[in-house]
């Protein structure tokens, strides 16, 4: 079973604390990403993810209101399925290691 995500995150900032400086960043595709948020083996699994036809991927660059997009999403959502609003954050793929990639997609 895995850990809850804010066991995790601070497992996270625990791991973060031992790595040197020049190790915290790397280049994929183009793009700096934290070894220590998105290692390189979670971009690697999402090549192999497959979406369903009923899957919704927001997209946004970072810093350009994604997490107001979120909140607009929930409540679209929530008015088409009739059912009540959830506060909690979608699941971010990124963040996600290959096997719990696999979790989130059934």
């Amino acid at each position: 079973m895995s850990k809850p995500m804010s066991v995790q995150g601070m497992s996270k900032m625990e791991e973060a604390k031992n790595v040197k400086d020049e190790d915290k960043l790397y280049l994929h595709e183009g793009i700096l990403y934290s070894t220590i948020m998105s290692p390189p083996e979670n971009l690697k699994g999402l090549k192999e993810l497959e979406g369903r036809p009923d899957d919704i991927l927001l997209v946004a660059y970072p810093k350009c209101g994604f997490n107001w997009m979120v909140a607009v999403l929930r409540k679209i959502m929530a008015a088409a399925s009739g059912q009540q609003e959830v506060s909690q954050i979608p699941p971010l793929m990124e963040f996600f290691s290959p096997d719990m990639q696999k979790v989130c997609m059934p």
